[in-house]
């Protein structure tokens, strides 16, 4: 399902509960897709921390995100000068797992190289004194949510790919709509999370909604001030 009809199926499934009586537009639909994607988040997290669901099933693609070089400006790393500009790029805010498995490719967009990703900033320093990684490309996620709600990836070690212009990014993003932008051919596509967690989603905020509609539904006469008659 796209997130129109997960919307519309929520809608539709409060009507019939309270024989249509419902949706002067209480709540927008911009306000129910937040809390289907706030929904999903947290469902993921559980079922992939709990390993009943793979992490794959949320992801979705930047193909062709253009390398910037930006001010990186970050104190004890070893690896950069102050102020040195590094080549980077801009993607939406990432689902949090415990595992840092969000990410689940960044590299070449012929998939032919995949780069070491770090969360932690002291990775940046340890990694060129590990043998096996030395001369390797590396990427540092910066997990601080900019005013445009999104974060920076940060490519290092580049070596023989110093002229790339251009990388693919797979990840589970927190917002499945904040990649149209990035990815126009996105829109309308399927919701990006399994059809079981969908029918959670759909049932839960049915629920939700259906209590949040009764509780508007109930007459308020004011407290009850009568006392009993002396008999």
């Amino acid at each position: 399902m796209t997130t129109a009809q997960i919307v519309s199926t929520i809608e539709n499934n409060v009507s019939d509960a309270l024989s249509g009586a419902i949706l002067n537009r209480a709540v927008s639909y911009s306000q129910i897709e937040g809390e289907i994607d706030l929904l999903r988040e947290k469902l993921a997290s559980e079922q992939v921390k709990s390993g009943k669901i793979d992490i794959k099933h949320f992801i979705q693609q930047l193909p062709l995100q253009q390398l910037i070089c930006r001010d990186f400006t970050r104190g004890g790393c070893s690896i950069v000068k102050s102020g040195e500009s590094v080549p980077s790029i801009r993607i939406p805010k990432l689902i949090a797992l415990q595992d840092n498995s969000q990410l689940e490719y960044v590299g070449l967009a012929n998939k032919q190289k995949r780069f070491i990703v770090y969360y932690d900033i002291d990775d940046i320093s340890n990694h060129k004194y590990r043998l096996k990684t030395a001369d390797s490309p590396f990427v540092w996620v910066d997990l601080a949510v900019d005013d445009d709600d999104m974060i920076a990836l940060f490519f290092f070690n580049l070596g023989q790919y110093g002229t790339l212009k251009y990388v693919d990014v797979r990840g589970a993003f927190s917002k499945p709509t904040t990649i149209i932008p990035l990815n126009p051919e996105d829109d309308e596509k399927e919701y990006p999370a399994p059809g079981l967690i969908q029918e959670m989603i759909i049932s839960i905020l049915s629920e939700r909604y259906i209590r949040y509609y009764r509780t508007l539904q109930v007459p308020n006469n004011g407290p009850n001030t009568q006392t009993d008659p002396v008999t």
